[in-house]
């Protein structure tokens, strides 16, 4: 296998950035998934991803973060019902929905997810 060394990178126009701030600033692991039937549309470093229960997901990770201190980014759909994401530890992460009470309130979940991950 070859090795890139390089403290920057420059592109066509002259800009440079350092690598370190490209390597550490880049996300880890990402997934978008159905929110319905639990199916992997796209994902990276994701080993498998398990309904634990009320709208709660939980995805593990192949290449495990540095740390458990990771940021985890969610979006998908129905944003009035996406609650959090955290890391577990440094390979599990768990994205949680919720369903909010009031009026308008349809009582669907989500029908996808998008997550990153960061650390």
């Amino acid at each position: 296998m070859s090795t890139l060394r390089a403290t920057n990178l420059q592109n066509l126009s002259g800009s440079t950035i350092s690598v370190g701030n490209v390597v550490n600033g880049t996300a880890k692991a990402w997934i978008a998934f159905s929110a319905v039937t639990g199916t992997i549309f796209t994902s990276f470093n994701v080993s498998s991803l398990v309904y634990i229960g009320s709208a709660n997901w939980e995805i593990t990770l192949i290449n495990a973060l540095p740390t458990a201190y990771g940021s985890v980014v969610v979006g998908g759909d129905r944003h009035d019902l996406i609650k959090n994401g955290h890391m577990v530890n440094s390979t599990k992460a768990r994205v949680a929905g919720y369903q909010p009470g009031g009026s308008g309130y349809t009582g669907a979940d989500p029908t996808y997810y998008s997550v990153a991950i960061f650390g």
